[in-house]
């Protein structure tokens, strides 16, 4: 056999083991791509199902305690005292409007109850006809919210089926009136997975809450697998495969009508004691998944079979040409290839990490930041704004002013706010205000509301951004700090600040001022020996400037000269302070010459009676 066909025999034999290699990595990888799918598809579920729960169940847990302040606004008032009435009318129509917004912010709210401290139903705004019966039995998270008085949370098996309940209690003027229930549908969850991912979504629930909770009418399909049941957006979801699914397992794989199908709990769904209630379940369509996994395979052996004979072939025929431009080509290939993979990867990475550090910035600014369409839209708020305001992540966004002042108390930042809005876009520039606002939980804030308006470049109207920031604690600090400086300013003693190194006098007061006949400017940065004259020793500024270094206090007394060189005594009690941020010696002098007048004068008194008493 001659050189070049033991190459030929080397290089085939070489093709062949690569052809192995790679097959048999390809199984593996597809293997591990099936795994890793199924686990994002997990991960991705579990992510949905907890921003809602951080999102908008948290939301409605702050929303239920608003509702109930009867102190938040006049309709929210005469909401409570038509329950503390029991006049259920009067109860309906102050609930409706309330009723409406919620289920006009979000469409799986469901239920808004009001229940008595006897655990009987007053009133269903759902289902206004029914009421009056006791649900002791079938709601035992309502039961522990009026034994306890406190609010509960948590998904609750009732006769609609399985639901996130809200139950907050309901006080007026201190007496207890009863709980008021918000229901959120269960359906919001597997509505939100539905649009992610392609896949039977189902909340399991357990037999004997099934039972416990009387679903006698659900308000969505069920199907029964084994003694559980699974509520669903489609009635003919999990049906096929309630013979097959032993739900004692996380996951399984079952082959389903000719399609392959895994099915996994997904997530706990918690009841107010932190308890399992049910589960999410979801079944996965993982037939294309494993079709492709085959079809690649049987790929990978045809190409290989095919390859062998043709690379005897060509390499017969032209076997060093062929054999350099293959090995060139080759190598130019995995350059290019490794060279963008690497340019995606860099700018994917780089897009990612901006979009993040974008969405942190604005997060994070210590600024409420939001903006409005040209026309009053509601496009974009940050998390500050959403908090402060008390919104819904998954409503407020296409809503107006008007629709969210409903639940806002009658000055809030809306009703005060809003009314300029044209006037800054007919301005076309910047406008800044200060306003104050009541807030939903009945304290008032001081807002500095900045507005500016953004345009497309046709000049159309884009954008309005507005950015709010609470200064309630700088204006209570602006105006105590006016008032100290009044009381300093109008005190009847001689008050001057001097400076920690120099002793010059950085402020004197009103008092010091008139006593000592010297306007002002032409006290300031003098030295305190320019009114006593002893502080020209050198003993007495050491002391002075041990006092403001070690903070102690000194107390003496000595003489102030005016400006028409009399003089008069005084005492000085001098401390350390700080004067903008810096060290400095505050003066506190009082005037004695009215006190040695009245010791002259009784004096003079005395001696005289003892000179009347000798002549006597």
């Amino acid at each position: 056999m001659n050189i070049k066909w033991k190459a030929i025999s080397a290089v085939m034999a070489l093709i062949t083991a690569l052809c192995l290699v790679f097959s048999g990595l390809a199984v593996y990888g597809s293997r591990q791509n099936i795994d890793l799918l199924i686990q994002n598809k997990c991960e991705l579920i579990d992510g949905v199902a907890w921003a809602i729960e951080q999102q908008s169940h948290t939301q409605y847990r702050t929303r239920i305690k608003s509702l109930v302040n009867a102190e938040a606004s006049p309709s929210r008032a005469e909401m409570i005292e038509a329950f503390r009435d029991r006049d259920r009318d009067a109860l309906y129509q102050r609930s409706l409007p309330f009723f409406k917004v919620l289920r006009k912010e979000n469409s799986f709210f469901s239920t808004f109850t009001w229940v008595l401290p006897d655990n009987r139903v007053f009133l269903r705004m759902q289902n206004p006809d029914y009421y009056d019966d006791n649900i002791v039995g079938r709601r035992p998270d309502i039961v522990a919210a009026n034994r306890e008085k406190v609010q509960v949370s948590g998904y609750a098996t009732a006769g609609t089926g399985l639901e996130y309940r809200v139950i907050q209690p309901v006080y007026h003027e201190g007496h207890y009136l009863g709980v008021i229930q918000f229901g959120l549908h269960g359906a919001q969850l597997l509505d939100a997975i539905e649009e992610r991912i392609e896949a039977e979504v189902g909340l399991l629930i357990s037999k004997e809450r099934a039972i416990q909770g009387d679903i006698e009418n659900p308000s969505w399909p069920i199907a029964r697998l084994g003694q559980q049941i699974v509520q669903t957006l489609q009635k003919e979801a999990f049906s096929r495969m309630s013979g097959q699914i032993d739900l004692s397992q996380a996951r399984q794989v079952l082959r389903v009508e000719d399609r392959d199908v895994v099915v996994f709990k997904a997530r706990t769904l918690q009841n107010y004691e932190q308890r399992s209630e049910g589960w999410l379940l979801a079944a996965l369509d993982i037939t294309s998944l494993v079709a492709h996994q085959r079809d690649t395979l049987m790929l990978i052996f045809v190409l290989a079979a095919i390859l062998v004979p043709v690379n005897i072939i060509v390499l017969s025929v032209s076997f060093d040409s062929l054999l350099k431009k293959n090995l060139a080509l080759t190598e130019s290939l995995q350059q290019i290839n490794q060279t963008l993979e690497a340019r995606v990867d860099v700018r994917t990475r780089l897009v990612t990490e901006q979009k993040q550090q974008l969405e942190k910035i604005v997060n994070n600014l210590p600024d409420i930041v939001f903006l409005k369409s040209g026309e009053g839209v509601w496009l974009l708020a940050n998390d500050q704004a959403i908090d402060l305001f008390e919104l819904d992540r998954g409503s407020y966004v296409g809503s107006r002013d008007e629709e969210l002042a409903l639940l806002q108390p009658p000055g809030s930042f809306f009703h005060r706010c809003r009314e300029n809005d044209e006037q800054v876009w007919v301005s076309g520039k910047h406008h800044q205000q200060t306003l104050p606002c009541d807030m939903p939980d009945g304290k008032v804030c001081i807002l500095n509301v900045d507005k500016v308006p953004l345009f497309n470049d046709n000049g159309e109207r884009w954008a309005l951004m507005t950015a709010v920031r609470d200064v309630t604690a700088r204006e209570k600090a602006r105006n105590q700090q006016i008032s100290l400086g009044q009381i300093i300013e109008s005190s009847l003693n001689e008050i001057l600040v001097i400076d920690g190194l120099t002793t010059h006098f950085k402020l004197v007061n009103r008092g010091a001022r008139q006593n000592l006949q010297y306007p002002a400017e032409e006290l300031l940065d003098q030295p305190l020996a320019t009114i006593a004259p002893e502080f020209a020793r050198q003993d007495l500024l050491q002391k002075c400037t041990q006092v403001i270094r070690d903070d102690m206090e000194l107390v003496f007394e000595t003489r102030f000269r005016r400006k028409d060189e009399s003089t008069y005594p005084v005492e000085i009690r001098m401390q350390r302070t700080l004067f903008n941020d810096h060290p400095a010696g505050l003066v506190i002098a009082r005037d004695l010459s009215y006190r040695n007048e009245a010791r002259g004068a009784a004096v003079l008194t005395a001696e005289k009676g003892q000179r009347m008493f000798v002549e006597a």
